[in-house]
């Protein structure tokens, strides 16, 4: 069974960037903290209940721009 009234977070939106370390010079660790990109940047914690401007980040798709094959 799923939960409809499920609290939504920062990190299951869209807009929300995670931050990251470098540890030992080769891997790069997860924090919980990132930054909203919309419309404006706000230091944000992944747990944060989600704002006005959530939009799920299922469905997400990431385009190269200039990949026509033109040559």
């Amino acid at each position: 069974m799923s939960q409809k009234n499920e609290a939504k977070t920062c990190a299951q939106c869209r807009h929300f960037r995670r931050h990251y370390v470098c540890q030992g010079g080769r891997r790069f660790v997860p924090l919980d903290r990132g930054h909203c990109a919309a419309p404006r940047l706000r230091d944000k914690d992944a747990d944060t209940p989600a704002c006005g401007r959530f939009s799920a980040a299922s469905g997400r798709s990431e385009v190269k721009k200039g990949e026509n094959g033109d040559g």
